[in-house]
């Protein structure tokens, strides 16, 4: 079973036009863009719910080093700042994921994604409440669908990712 998963994270990571796992019902290819406000957006749209689980004990003994960002599975996920789609992957953690490398400097990792927006890859530009996903439960995430959205500035460690989350989606 966990096989099977991973082939479909991965099949859907390359074909994001596609009906997105989970659901039976097709995801529209793109949304209208979110609210941006001083140059940042939520990168979930609504309705979401989100509470501060930074350095939460995970499994393998890990801390989390991100916010998880509630919503139904298909939630337009939307670029935090404008920037630079640096890598898109999967991976049997994370799922289906991809990396925004801001025009700040920061780094914006987005994971557990069911799918990308048509037009979304490697080096392709994106602004402040683009598009770029739907939100999912790939990877551990099985059956909770979420946006798990680390924040690394200038491209370097994880930092506490939910006061971005709270500028920027109130």
């Amino acid at each position: 079973e966990q096989a099977e998963r991973a082939a479909r994270e991965q099949e859907l990571a390359s074909a994001p036009s596609q009906s997105l796992g989970g659901s039976t019902d097709p995801v529209p290819a793109s949304a209208p863009a979110a609210e941006v406000s001083g140059g940042i957006a939520c990168p979930v749209g609504q309705p979401r719910n989100y509470s501060d689980t930074w350095g939460a004990p995970r499994s393998g003994g890990r801390a989390h080093k991100g916010v998880d960002i509630l919503a139904p599975h298909g939630t337009p996920i939307y670029a935090y700042e404008n920037g630079t789609i640096s890598r898109m992957n999967s991976s049997s953690l994370g799922g289906i994921s991809l990396y925004l490398q801001g025009d700040s400097g920061n780094q914006y990792y987005y994971t557990h994604l069911s799918g990308y927006v048509g037009g979304v890859s490697p080096g392709s530009r994106a602004s402040a409440g683009q598009h770029i996903a739907h939100n999912g439960d790939t990877g551990n995430a099985a059956g909770i669908p979420h946006l798990h959205f680390e924040v690394r500035p200038g491209g370097g460690a994880n930092v506490n990712p939910y006061p971005y989350a709270r500028r920027a989606c109130g």
